[in-house]
């Protein structure tokens, strides 16, 4: 009875312990519980700051992840990572209707191509067009060039064959323009000139250079070739003449880069034959302080060439920011080359 009575004391002081215990660490737990939420919801503590930025590198790297992936659901091609910038690429329509494929550069249009398969290797802008149309009649002209050349040095092979056309393309983005030539010019050679591999890959895969080059049989022959290089440091390196060159690289606000410069008209004069062309892409309004650009190297050119000339996208509207094609030889166009109704202004 007495051991009975001793142990229901002893029980109970020991459960009085227990709550008691219990209690005491409830009231740490909540205390504790209170100093944490503390810390990390207050600014002054460093914890709320770590914690800060762990999630906004969660929320980053979720972000990185699934960006891509939503724009792939809209037809939309991501590439994070190109010599300038990040690019896009996505299919559109042009004004009648034709399905066309474009390329985005850190936010700035730089190529644009037809999809279907017919149309591929044709040229989907204006200032394009002028190009192929300087193009055609200076092979025209100097076909014919050649064939009296020919008959003057009494060559002893009146099949002799004449000498393929040589052109330098500097800029080569969706390759649209280097394209066109390979694709309607038999005997035309082409060296493309492209500073960024990222954007040649993309040029291969999303733009149909790898068509063109299958088709063409281009790595055989010859016909193109690809150099991923600087344009004005490939020119300086070589020691040819070219009866082409053409200026297609987009330099933001320094029109034509350093080709634009006194010292790379010279060097662009060193590197053309006798009645070689040059003919360049300048991205301009032609009237107000922005069109000042297209008129200074206008008259960069015209100390380094006889002739110099432009062909306006749209001189009916000065105000309206346009691909000016300027076009230097030391051949009078205008009389040579029949284009006087091209030939929108002759300094």
């Amino acid at each position: 009875m007495a051991f009975t009575t001793a142990f229901n004391t002893l029980s109970s002081i020991a459960a009085g312990g227990s709550v008691a215990a219990i209690g005491a660490s409830s009231n740490a737990q909540c205390r504790f519980s209170n100093i944490v939420l503390d810390s990390l919801f207050n600014p002054t503590t460093p914890a709320f700051w770590v914690v800060n930025l762990v999630g906004l590198m969660v929320l980053g790297l979720l972000f990185r992840w699934a960006f891509p992936r939503l724009l792939a659901l809209r037809g939309i091609t991501y590439v994070p990572k190109t010599m300038f910038g990040k690019a896009l690429i996505f299919d559109s329509q042009d004004a009648d209707g034709t399905p066309i494929r474009l390329l985005n550069v850190n936010n700035a249009f730089q190529s644009v191509s037809y999809i279907d398969k017919d149309l591929r290797f044709e040229l989907a802008c204006m200032y394009h067009r002028n190009f192929a149309l300087l193009v055609k009649k200076y092979m025209r002209v100097m076909r014919g060039v050649q064939a009296d050349a020919t008959a003057e040095g009494n060559t002893a092979d009146p099949n002799a064959k004449i000498a393929p056309t040589r052109c330098v393309v500097i800029g080569g983005g969706g390759y649209s323009f280097p394209k066109y030539l390979v694709a309607h010019h038999k005997n035309i050679q082409v060296f493309a000139i492209e500073i960024d591999p990222a954007i040649t890959e993309l040029a291969k895969k999303h733009f149909f250079l790898d068509d063109l080059i299958d088709r063409y049989d281009t790595e055989r022959n010859g016909r193109l070739q690809l150099c991923c290089v600087d344009g004005w440091q490939w020119l300086r390196d070589s020691g040819e003449k070219f009866d082409l060159i053409v200026n297609d690289a987009f330099a933001g606000k320094r029109p034509l880069g350093p080709l634009g410069t006194l010292e790379g008209a010279k060097l662009i004069h060193e590197h053309l034959c006798e009645h070689g062309l040059y003919i360049a892409n300048i991205i301009s309004v032609l009237e107000g302080r922005r069109s000042e650009h297209l008129y200074e190297a206008l008259a960069t050119f015209e100390q380094v060439f006889a002739h110099v000339y432009m062909i306006a996208e749209y001189p009916e509207d000065p105000k309206r920011g346009g691909c000016n094609v300027m076009v230097a030889s030391d051949a009078d166009l205008s009389s040579q080359f029949g284009i006087q109704d091209l030939l929108s202004a002759s300094l």
